[in-house]
């Protein structure tokens, strides 16, 4: 992909400096009829003008040849960028060795997660053994997608738990309590419900009064 992006940036870039380098050779034929222009018309007047007219046509040939310059040391410039961008996408990219941290990494492990400790052993198994396989280039896409989506599962999995057990800690609390003849549930904030598991409340209990004040007729 990095590769063909690069070269799809060289191609354009040489295509841009082709049609630069086509404006300015058209630029340059302009220039040079000019100047063989003016001194054609300078042979052929020369006796006759005046020096004050030499003067300024001199002149004009200097401009037109400082304009000239000018334009061949942009294509010059032009030209260096466009080789500095070729070599540059032609050195290949070099790839650090990965140095091995299993000789400082202890071979089990204690893994604290949400006030549970986990022992993990064979660390250093398994990076010896994945460290063979990336140096003999042996491992597919495949497993290591499998791997990564295990060690994706894990924390949902852990995280799913502990949703469940927020909720748990979360429910509301009610009492149960006899008024008038019938029995009634309230929660802590005094919200009266005529069943435990009803969500929306009746009433709300008045402490003071001793009494069920209804949201509604019951």
């Amino acid at each position: 992909m990095e590769s063909s992006l690069r070269h799809a940036f060289l191609d354009t870039v040489n295509r841009i400096v082709r049609r630069c380098m086509s404006d300015v050779e058209s630029e340059a034929r302009k220039y040079a009829t000019v100047v063989n222009a003016l001194a054609k018309q300078q042979q052929q007047q020369q006796q006759q003008q005046q020096p004050d007219d030499l003067t300024a046509l001199r002149r004009r040939l200097s401009q037109v040849e400082s304009a000239i310059n000018e334009v061949t040391e942009d294509m010059d410039e032009m030209n260096e960028r466009v080789n500095r961008v070729a070599l540059a996408a032609e050195v290949p990219e070099t790839v650090p060795e990965w140095e091995s941290p299993s000789d400082f990494l202890s071979n089990t492990m204690e893994v604290v997660i949400d006030d549970k400790t986990t022992v993990i052993e064979g660390l250093q198994d398994l990076l010896e053994a994945t460290t063979a396989e990336v140096a003999t280039s042996s491992a597919s896409s495949s497993d290591v997608a499998t791997a990564v989506a295990k060690q994706q599962q894990q924390p949902e999995e852990e995280e799913e738990e502990q949703e469940e057990d927020e909720e748990e800690e979360d429910a509301v609390e009610l009492k149960e309590f006899q008024h008038n003849g019938k029995t009634y549930f309230k929660d802590l904030e005094e919200n009266v419900f005529q069943e435990a598991d009803d969500e929306v409340p009746v009433g709300r209990w008045i402490e003071k009064k001793q009494t069920i004040k209804f949201y509604t007729k019951s």
